[in-house]
C-alpha cells in the first residue's frame, strides 16, 4: 500500500536516482511507488502525437462494436481451465542470443551511457513464423538486484517501443533533428530493468510469416503470445527468472496487462511450467470497461466546461451506457457533445496541438524539461533510418507507431479479470492523469466503484518536490492514484521546479541581441488547468526600448492568480531575488495608468499601462504579460507586495500604487 505524506528526503533520493533498494529500506515503499515518483518529476507531462494513432485505434475499436461485424466480446477468463488442458509453451533455442541482441550504441546516442541495452526478436509461434520485437534496458546501478518491469502500450495495436520507450519512460528521447538522442533523466530504468514489447505481431517491428495472422488477432492471442515471449525471453536472460516481476501499461493495456497477469498466474499453477515471479501490475488511463468508460467521458467534459448543460442533460436522459444500446436521441446528443468540444486535444485538454511536421525552431537543443507537441514525428523518422534499424537488430521495416491489425476479439469489460487479480493477492494499481478526457479519471473511479472494495486509506494528496503531485486512495487489494496535470500518455505532472526555458532566437530576430530571454507556462490553478504564459528578459544592454516591440500574450485569465505566478517565477530563475522586477501589463478597460515605486532599493521601478514606454536598465528583469481584466491588477499588486516582492521593500518604506480608469475608480 502506498505511503502518505512522503517526506522531501525520499523525493530527493528519487530525483538524484539513488538506488531503489535504499528507497525501499528507508520508506518500505513498493516499486510501483518509486516508478510513480520518478515519473512525477518529468515535467514533459505529455508527448502529443500529431496523428494520435494510439487513441485512434481505441476509438475505432469502440465504434466497431456497433458495426455489422463487431469483435467477439466474450469475457476473457481462463480461471476454470483445468491443468490438463494447458499445453507446454514451446521454448526455442536461446544460447548465444543474448549476446547477439546486445546493442553496442544507438545512432546519435549521447556520450556517457552507463547501462546495457538489448533489442531483437523472440519467436512465439515457430510454425507460423510469428516473432515479437523487444527493447530491453538494464538499470545503470545494481541491475543484478533490481526488479524486472514489462511496459505495454495500448491501441490496440500500438508500439510500446515507439511510444513507451522513445516518448515516455525510456532512457532516450529523439532530438528535433530526428537523427540524435538525448537522455531522459527520469527514465524508469533508474529503479528497474525494463522491457518494452511490441505486441501483437504486425505492430512496430514485430512480424509474422503467415499473412492471415495480421487479420485475425485480438485479446486472447495477444495475451498468449506475450506469455510465450516471456517464457522464452527468460531462457535467453536466465538471471531474471527469479527476479520480482511487474507488468505496467496504459490505455488499451487496461486489457493487455490484466489478461497477461491472469495468464501468468494460471500457468504458474501448472507443473513443469516456467514460473514467473509476478508481484504486481499498474495500468494508467486504462480502458477497462465500456459502460463506465463512456459515461465517465461525458461527465468529465461537462464538469470541465466543455459541454453545455443541455447536452449533458440529454446524454443522461437518453443514453443507456450499461447496455450499450443507444437510441437515436442519445446519438444526437453524443454527436452534439463532440461538436461543442471544438478543436481540443481531448487526450490532454490543456495541451497545444501539433500543427506542423517541422521541428520546433525556438529550441536549439531538446531537453527533457522542454515540451514539444510533435515529438512522435521525430521518433517515426528516427526509427525508419536504416542505421537505426540495423543497430536494433530489426528486420528492414517501414516502421509505424500503430499497426493495421484486425482486432477480432475484445471483451466489453475486463473488470471480472481485475477482480480475480485482486483476490490473488498481487499488488494492483490503477492511475489516471487528470487532464485526459478520452479515458478520464471519472471513468477509472466509476469502474473501481463497481468493485465495492473496503476503503483502507482515505483519499489523500501525495506530494512531489513539496507540491501536490496528485491524489491517492487505498482499497483492499487495489491502490488508485491520480497524476495532477498529466494527460493520456502519462509521464508525470506539469508542475514542479525547473529552470525557465531559454530562447536562443525568436523568428526574425535581428543580429546583435545582447540579452537573455526566456518563456514558458506557469500553472496557477491546476484543478482548473489554468496557466499563464510569460516572456522575460534580463541583463539588458541598453537603457531604453519601446515595450510595444515585445511579444505579448493573449487569452489569459483574471489577475487574482498572479501572486502564484510571481512566486513560481522567482523560484525558477537563478538569483531572482537579487534584481528588481519590471512587470509590463497591457490594459484594455479604458485609460489606465499605474506606477509602483519601491524606494531605497536599487532604483525606481515603473509599471506602465496603455501606450507609454518604460525606461529600464540592466538591474531589472522584465516580465511582459497581457490579461483580460487590467483594472483588477490593484488586488494583484497588493498581494504581490505582501508576498513576492516583500523582500525588495525596506521595512521603513511603503510601496506606492495607484490605479485610475475612465470609470473614476481611484485607490491607493
Amino acid at each position: 500500500m502506498i505511503g502518505f505524506g512522503w517526506p522531501q528526503r525520499l523525493i530527493l533520493l528519487v530525483h538524484q536516482h539513488i538506488q531503489a533498494t535504499k528507497i525501499l529500506e528507508i520508506m518500505n515503499l513498493s516499486l510501483l511507488t518509486c516508478l510513480l515518483l520518478l515519473s512525477s518529476y518529468q515535467l514533459s507531462f505529455l508527448l502529443i502525437s500529431c496523428n494520435a494513432n494510439q487513441i485512434d485505434n481505441l476509438n475505432k475499436l469502440i465504434k466497431s462494436r456497433k458495426s455489422a461485424n463487431p469483435p467477439r466480446a466474450d469475457l476473457w477468463d481462463g480461471s476454470n481451465v483445468a491443468d490438463d488442458q494447458f499445453s507446454p509453451v514451446y521454448v526455442g533455442f536461446q544460447n548465444g542470443l543474448k549476446e547477439a541482441d546486445k546493442i553496442g550504441s544507438l545512432p546519435g546516442q549521447p556520450q556517457g551511457v552507463n547501462f546495457d541495452q538489448y533489442a531483437g526478436y523472440v519467436t512465439v509461434d515457430q510454425k507460423a513464423g510469428r516473432a515479437l520485437f523487444y527493447y530491453f534496458v538494464e538499470s545503470p546501478q545494481d541491475s543484478s538486484t533490481k526488479p524486472l518491469v514489462l511496459w505495454l502500450n495500448g491501441g490496440p495495436g500500438c508500439s510500446s517501443f515507439g511510444y513507451g520507450a522513445m516518448e515516455e519512460l525510456g532512457p532516450f528521447r529523439v532530438n528535433n533533428d530526428r537523427k540524435t538522442l538525448f537522455r531522459n533523466d527520469y527514465a524508469w530504468n533508474n529503479v528497474a530493468n525494463v522491457i518494452f514489447l511490441e505486441s501483437p505481431a504486425g505492430v512496430g517491428f514485430s512480424y509474422s510469416n503467415t499473412t492471415s495472422d495480421y487479420g485475425d488477432v485480438g485479446d486472447k492471442r495477444t495475451a498468449e503470445d506475450s506469455y510465450k515471449f516471456l517464457v522464452n525471453w527468460l531462457e535467453r536472460f536466465p538471471q531474471y527468472k527469479t527476479r520480482d516481476f511487474f507488468i505496467t501499461g496504459e490505455s488499451y493495456a487496461g486489457h493487455y496487462v490484466p489478461q497477461l497477469a491472469s495468464t501468468i498466474l494460471l500457468n504458474n499453477k501448472v507443473t513443469n511450467q516456467t514460473k514467473i515471479n509476478l508481484k504486481g501490475i499498474a495500468i494508467g488511463n486504462a480502458w477497462i470497461d465500456d459502460s463506465t468508460g463512456e459515461l465517465g467521458i461525458y461527465d468529465y467534459v461537462w464538469t470541465h466546461s466543455m459541454n453545455s448543460d443541455e447536452t449533458n442533460a440529454g446524454i443522461h436522459k437518453y443514453c443507456d451506457f450499461s447496455s450499450g444500446n443507444f437510441s437515436s436521441a442519445c446519438d444526437k446528443y453524443r454527436s452534439q457533445a463532440g461538436e461543442e468540444l471544438g478543436n481540443v486535444y481531448i487526450y490532454n485538454i490543456y495541451a497545444p496541438l501539433c500543427k506542423t511536421s517541422e521541428p520546433t525552431k525556438s529550441l536549439s537543443k531538446s531537453s527533457i524539461d522542454d515540451f514539444d507537441p510533435c515529438s512522435d514525428n521525430y521518433v517515426g523518422t528516427y526509427l525508419n533510418l536504416k542505421e537505426v534499424q540495423a543497430a536494433l537488430h530489426a528486420k528492414p521495416t517501414e516502421w509505424s507507431a500503430c499497426g493495421g491489425v484486425g482486432w477480432t476479439d475484445s471483451p466489453t469489460t475486463i473488470l471480472p479479470t481485475i477482480k480475480q487479480l485482486i483476490a490473488s493477492g498481487i499488488s494492483l494499481w490503477i492511475y489516471s492523469g487528470d487532464t485526459d478526457g478520452r479515458v478520464p479519471v471519472t471513468s477509472s473511479r466509476y469502474a473501481i466503484n463497481t468493485f465495492k472494495l473496503p476503503l483502507q486509506t482515505p483519499w489523500r494528496a501525495w506530494y512531489s518536490n513539496g507540491q501536490v503531485g496528485g491524489y491517492v486512495a487505498g482499497y483492499k487489494g487495489l491502490t488508485f492514484t491520480t497524476i495532477r496535470g498529466a494527460g493520456h500518455m502519462f509521464t508525470g505532472p506539469q508542475h514542479g521546479s525547473k529552470k525557465a526555458n531559454k530562447i536562443t532566437a525568436l523568428a526574425g530576430q535581428p543580429q546583435g541581441v545582447n540579452f537573455n530571454h526566456h518563456a514558458e507556462y506557469v500553472t496557477v490553478d491546476p484543478e482548473a488547468g489554468r496557466a499563464l504564459f510569460y516572456y522575460v528578459y534580463f541583463d539588458i544592454g541598453w537603457t531604453d526600448s519601446p515595450v510595444s516591440v515585445l511579444p505579448t500574450i493573449k487569452r489569459l485569465m483574471a489577475s487574482g492568480i498572479m501572486e502564484t505566478m510571481m512566486r513560481e517565477y522567482q523560484s525558477r530563475l537563478p538569483n531572482a531575488p537579487n534584481l528588481s522586477f519590471l512587470l509590463r501589463l497591457h490594459g484594455g478597460c479604458g485609460t489606465l495608468t499605474a506606477r509602483l515605486r519601491v524606494y531605497g532599493w536599487v532604483q525606481t521601478v515603473d509599471i506602465c499601462y496603455g501606450e507609454r514606454s518604460c525606461a529600464y536598465g540592466s538591474d531589472f528583469r522584465v516580465i511582459n504579460l497581457r490579461e483580460h481584466s487590467p483594472c483588477s491588477y490593484l488586488s494583484f499588486m497588493r498581494s504581490f507586495l505582501r508576498g513576492g516582492a516583500r523582500h525588495m521593500v525596506p521595512s521603513d518604506q511603503q510601496p506606492y500604487f495607484t490605479c485610475i480608469n475612465t470609470q473614476g475608480f481611484h485607490s491607493t
